[in-house]
This record gives C-alpha cells, structure tokens and sequence, in this order.
C-alpha cells in the first residue's frame, strides 16, 4: 500500500510540473507574439520576450532554446486556428463544388484575419529550421500539414466518384499543386495589391472570384 502511495504521489508531482511547464510556455508565446508580431521574426530579440513575459533571458531558455522555437510555437496556434476554420466551413456545405469553395474562400478569411499566425505558418513552410533535440511540437506540426492535406485529398477522392472531379487527376499531386498555388498566391497578392490596384482598377474582390474560378476550371469537370 505504501509504494502503491508512494508512485501515485510521485505521479502527481509529475503532471503538476508538467501543467506548471506548460503554463510558463503560453505565458512566453503569449509575450513573444506581442513583440514579434510588432517587430517582425528577424528584428524581434529574445531578450524583450523576456521582459515582456516578466523573466530573465536565462530562465526563458529553460522552455525555449531560442526565438525560432517560440515562433514555432506561435505557427502552432495558427495551424490549429486554420485548420479548425477549414474544418468548419467544408462541414457548412454538402456539393463538392461548394466545399472546394467554401475551402479556398476559408484561406482567405483566415490569411486576412490573423494575418500574424498566416506569416508564422508560411514562415516554417518556406525555412529549414532545425530544432535542437527531439521537438513534440515538430511531429504536431508534420500531423497538422498531414490532416490539412488530407482534407484536400479527400474532396478530391470524393469529387472523383460523385463524377465531379476529373478522374485523371492523381489526388495527391494535384491537392499539393493547389496547395503551392493558394500559399504564394495569397503571400504574393498581398504585397502588389495596391499596386496592382494603382495601374490596373482591380477589385480585389473580383480578383478573388476569377482566381477561384480558374482552380475550379482546374479540377471541376
């Protein structure tokens, strides 16, 4: 009876060290979205996250190696925040065609809405950060991309036998196409719109339509 006590004591320990763990690296991400999101990841100082999380840099790295790691962190919250929008809007419809809609048009929302998390997400997508030791959050994030893709795959499978999708399309390939193609698209059109308004009158909101229409065009029989 007593070792018995004694592991489930020791157990208890554990999990609180682990909650306490935890706890300190939200405070942390809470206090390095503040900075970086004002500053951008390349001028953002790990030194002013410690300060705004109200630590000193040396008790910060007990939970963080360095600032890549607290920014992959903060792409973490966006990955679930968009993969959670995704998930919602695809449910809001029942035809294939709708649903691929309703997905390109969630994107959107999502790179306009929280466009911090979009360019925390990008920023992983398009750097090779290596991550010192073995980093849960890093198979997290390969499940997340790994799910998000699926969900592609899947209304692509689905369009195929419904007789909506083209069926020489391979599900795989063409889910990655469109997925390279919606990311730069959304990161490119953000940087010339006002230029692109200037010279040529466009509505970004036309612009959008005729962008979805062409990818529907695309893989819509």
């Amino acid at each position: 009876m007593r070792l018995i006590y004694c592991r489930s004591s020791n157990m208890g320990i554990q999990e609180r060290k682990e909650r306490e763990k935890e706890r300190r690296r939200s405070e942390i991400t809470d206090a390095a979205e503040i900075i970086i999101f004002a500053n951008g990841i390349e001028k953002a100082k790990v030194e002013d996250i410690a300060e705004q999380a109200e630590l000193s840099k040396a008790t910060l790295y007990l939970y963080f190696h360095n600032k890549e790691e607290i920014y992959f962190a903060i792409s973490m919250r966006g990955q679930k925040i968009m993969l959670d929008m995704v998930e919602k809007a695809i449910l809001s419809v029942t035809e294939i065609r709708a649903k691929i809609l309703s997905f390109l048009k969630t994107m959107v929302q999502f790179k306009e809405t929280y466009p911090d998390y979009f360019n925390a997400v990008l920023y992983f997508l398009t750097n090779k950060i290596q991550f010192e030791g073995k980093n849960v959050a890093l198979h997290e994030s390969r499940m997340s991309h790994e799910k998000y893709l699926n969900l592609w795959i899947d209304l692509i499978q689905k369009g195929k036998q419904e007789g909506v999708i083209r069926t020489e399309l391979n599900e795989v390939n063409t889910v990655l196409l469109l997925w390279m193609q919606l990311m730069g698209f959304l990161r490119i059109y953000s940087v010339i719109e006002e230029n692109l308004n200037e010279m040529f009158h466009i509505k970004k909101e036309n612009m959008m339509n005729e962008y979805f229409e062409l990818i529907l065009q695309g893989v819509v029989k």
